[in-house]
């Protein structure tokens, strides 16, 4: 196998595992989301459940934060996020041996996306805080304001748009993300709904009549 043909399969790998990431991306968001409504926080409290429920979703956002930056750093060699796979299709060969099993609308569509996302200020943000406080420890920029929720779930979900047409356009997947999370929606849905129910009052004991000493 000849290089640019080494680098074909490596945009294919990095299409594949995108593809994955951007499924997972969206299951943190959907997860995050069903949980963060008032009836399921205020159970949540009342039941003294605010710590472990506070732990669970730092550990939520850190995984989404981690696996949306991670994407966008500069190449080094052996890298294989989305950065790298754009910079390999601007090779004339790479892209047309993945278009001839691919969909080329798809792969224009994707670095149309990527390169709107790269530009976005929000990435910045997300960015600066993976690298000094999540995946390494460090002094922030107090000119880099922290991403607040919304902007890490905008950015987070553009991310999984452009990897899902990264897919669809090197041909390795053609079947649409959200298709994929019917399941897991059911599944998120049965993991909060247990704090939508009032927990049950205890019966009171009932005292019985004390029996007479011998």
């Amino acid at each position: 196998m000849n290089r640019m043909d080494a680098d074909v399969e490596v945009v294919r790998d990095i299409s594949t595992r995108g593809y994955q990431d951007a499924i997972e991306i969206l299951e943190l968001i959907e997860l995050l989301e069903a949980g963060n409504v008032p009836d399921i926080r205020e159970e949540i409290n009342r039941r003294y459940a605010g710590i472990g429920a506070f732990l669970i979703r730092i550990s939520l956002l850190s995984r989404l934060h981690i696996l949306v930056a991670r994407a966008y750093p500069p190449v080094r060699k052996g890298d294989r996020h989305l950065r790298r796979a754009f910079n390999l299709l601007e090779n004339s060969y790479v892209r047309g041996q993945l278009e001839k099993f691919g969909y080329a609308a798809d792969l224009a569509r994707a670095e149309e996306l990527w390169r709107k996302i790269s530009a976005d200020k929000r990435l910045i943000a997300v960015r600066h805080l993976r690298d000094k406080e999540l995946a390494h420890l460090g002094g922030l920029d107090p000119r880099i304001p922290k991403p607040n929720y919304n902007e890490l779930f905008a950015i987070a979900r553009a991310t999984a748009a452009i990897m899902e047409k990264l897919a669809h356009g090197t041909g390795v997947i053609t079947v649409e993300v959200e298709h994929q999370l019917n399941v897991p929606k059911k599944s998120i849905a049965a993991f909060w709904a247990i704090w939508k129910q009032p927990r049950p009052k205890r019966a009171r004991r009932t005292q019985g009549t004390k029996k007479p000493r011998p």
